[in-house]
């Protein structure tokens, strides 16, 4: 039995079928592009065999994706999006279907939630993006996308840490937890090892779970192994060494509907939480309460950012990958942080709580659909204000004026549709909100300096350039 297994403990699609067993350690990768020069450079630049990862195969295009699919042992698919003959988002599908535990990952040349959400949908577990490329930020990359895999599990010997057929006598049982590193894995303790973890390497959480009288030791240790990282995620806070959780938390749980999970990532993309402590906490009671995967949460956070950065100091909200948060507790204290931030700075800027929340709320009546005809004075009085009050403080606050801020909104979507379709220039200027593709040149070419073929042509030259 292939002992590889994912972040949640669920068995890795064994890649022993056709060339023989290999090391369980390396994940194999498949990569898929259009782009030959794009598709090779990706290949090269990257560090795999630093993060336990091995490219096997390449394809250019979903269909041959799936023929080559059928012919190699794949743990990782990495794929972009727009492809001639079947597309990326085609391919992930069919993918899912034949292979369930195939990872997937997309390498786009956008980050925005609208345009991944069907990616979602399918279950990416992942998003490599042309900026992070650009940033030199492939050893970061990697590491994500094995963090979030995980790790395969190492198994104690036969009849170590409790794992014998023996049941439990009392009502709870104590466990260890090593929470980083290569060897994330759970270990029963006997039954005078339960004090307070003071030896233990900084890394080991002790976990006391009860209501297990009657349990088999090897059946607790099997639950631990398949839910008990899933279970400590939700109700552990990671600044102390040492909890106690009902048993009962360790079961399977129905994984919540893609269009919950898409709606609430939308709703973190917002920033009326930030201002309004009802919507804050309906949202932390709507996380708590999906419990979704942490990779998937991190990503959804990760995300978000980049829609609040449009607006606030990106400062308010960084992550240092160092110290990124670890829990669910550590997730809301973090966001707790950045609430108090960016209330922080406005209110430097004498402006009320109330004023705060009419702004941030105009931009999120703005960002719901770009394409729509937005003019100022309405978008003024939908949030109560005067239009002259109204304009001065939303560029206080944000930064640029309305007019400016509709503007970059609606350039940072067509430059993601630039790249990421092959769409004509006057499809772009309509789904960006511009009445005209002449018009939409002109301001296009005053913000980036370039005409929107010419930023097409310049910026698929430099990645190229990059990758060769």
């Amino acid at each position: 039995m292939c002992p590889a297994v994912s972040a949640w403990g669920r068995p890795l699609r064994c890649a022993c079928r056709s060339s023989g067993r290999r090391d369980d350690r390396m994940l194999n990768v498949m990569v898929v592009d259009d782009d030959y020069l794009v598709r090779q450079g990706f290949i090269r630049i990257m560090p795999w065999e630093s993060f336990g990862m091995k490219v096997v195969c390449e394809a250019s295009d979903g269909a041959e994706a799936l023929t080559t699919l059928s012919r190699h042992a794949v743990d990782v698919l990495i794929t972009d999006l727009a492809m001639p003959v079947m597309s990326g988002l085609e391919l992930m599908k069919e993918a899912k279907e034949r292979y369930p535990n195939l990872h997937m990952v997309v390498l786009t040349f956008h980050h925005e939630f609208d345009l991944v959400r069907d990616a979602l949908r399918l279950g990416a577990l992942d998003y490599i993006t042309k900026v992070e490329l650009e940033q030199d930020q492939m050893a970061v990359i990697l590491q994500r996308i094995r963090d979030r895999i995980g790790q395969r599990t190492s198994f104690p010997p036969q009849g170590a840490g409790g794992g014998d057929d023996r049941s439990f006598a009392e009502d709870a049982a104590h466990a260890e937890f090593r929470t980083t590193g290569a060897e994330k894995q759970w270990s029963l303790l006997d039954a005078g090892d339960g004090g307070a973890p003071d030896g233990s390497p900084t890394d080991v959480v002790r976990v006391r779970w009860t209501g297990v009288r009657g349990m088999e030791k090897k059946e607790l240790l099997q639950k631990l192994r398949l839910y008990g990282e899933h279970a400590l995620y939700y109700s552990w806070d990671e600044e102390a060494r040492e909890c106690e959780l009902p048993a009962e938390l360790l079961a399977e749980l129905r994984p919540p509907a893609k269009e919950e999970t898409i709606r609430l990532g939308l709703d973190w993309c917002k920033l009326s939480w930030m201002t309004d402590p009802v919507v804050f906490d309906r949202l932390l009671d709507d996380t708590a309460r999906l419990r979704l995967p942490a990779a998937q949460l991190e990503q959804m956070f990760y995300m978000a950012i980049e829609e609040w950065a449009k607006v606030f100091d990106p400062e308010s909200f960084r992550i240092d990958p160092a110290h990124r948060p670890h829990t669910w507790k550590g997730w809301t204290r973090w966001l707790s942080g950045v609430r108090r931030a960016v209330l922080s700075k406005a209110d430097r800027q004498a402006y009320s709580l109330e004023v705060i929340a009419c702004v941030t709320k105009a931009v999120d009546l703005v960002n719901q659909d770009v394409r729509a005809e937005i003019q100022l004075p309405d978008v003024a009085k939908k949030v109560g204000m005067s239009r002259s009050y109204f304009s001065r403080c939303f560029h206080d606050i944000v930064g640029v004026t309305f007019q400016e801020y509709i503007r970059d909104s609606r350039i940072r979507r067509a430059k993601t549709l630039l790249l990421s379709t092959n769409k004509s220039v006057g499809w772009i200027a309509s789904e960006s909100g511009y009445p005209n593709e002449r018009y939409f040149s002109r301001v296009f070419r005053d913000v980036t300096g370039l005409l929107p073929r010419e930023y097409r042509k310049q910026s698929a030259a430099h990645v190229t350039n990059r990758t060769k």
